[in-house]
């Protein structure tokens, strides 16, 4: 990523479970990739859709390899996919 760009984020996969949002929080700050909750402060809110994981694209191998050792409670069908 350049100085100027602004990276592109993927959503990797979504959860209805603030513990899974703590544990995937840690796991890449502690590896300095970047990333966001996108509907994170609804989700606690109202409860109704689950937080999305959203990576920059260049860091979704590395976000994967993260998380893989963790037991979140997640949608599987994006996490699986490229």
């Amino acid at each position: 990523m350049t100085k100027d760009a602004e990276p592109l984020f993927v959503n990797l996969l979504s959860t209805c479970s603030a513990t899974d949002i703590a544990l995937i929080k840690s796991a890449l700050d502690a590896r300095g990739l970047h990333y966001y909750f996108q509907g994170e402060n609804t989700f606690f809110l109202r409860g109704i859709e689950p937080a999305r994981l959203m990576v920059a694209s260049e860091d979704i191998v590395e976000a994967r390899e993260a998380l893989r050792p963790l037991k979140l409670i997640y949608s599987p069908r994006v996490f699986g996919h490229p």
